[in-house]
């Protein structure tokens, strides 16, 4: 199972993930971050397995951007003017043009 949220209008931030078996990886496009989880030892996703799994973690990351590739799944852009100083005040967003 994929999902891919170009955008953070439904998430906290724009990434793609994976489950596969046990397992489910998260690939945060803000900051470029993986996180990787044992869904059946850890539903609540608390413990971040990529440094103890990285074979895992790299499996499940190739398969995911080679899934990203084959469906034409678009990757956010940053917005290059984006001010983290006034994003609230105007209601910015650095993904978003």
């Amino acid at each position: 199972m994929f999902w891919h949220f170009s955008t953070s209008k439904w998430t906290r931030s724009p990434g793609g993930a994976i489950r596969k078996g046990d397992y489910k990886l998260i690939e945060h496009f803000d900051d470029g971050s993986i996180e990787l989880f044992n869904l059946a030892e850890d539903l609540g996703e608390t413990v971040n397995l990529t440094r103890l799994r990285p074979e895992r973690a790299d499996e499940l990351l190739t398969e995911l951007r080679e899934w990203r590739e084959s469906v034409g799944a678009e990757l956010p852009t940053p917005n290059p003017d984006y001010d983290p100083v006034r994003e609230q005040e105007l209601g910015l967003h650095r993904w978003l043009r």
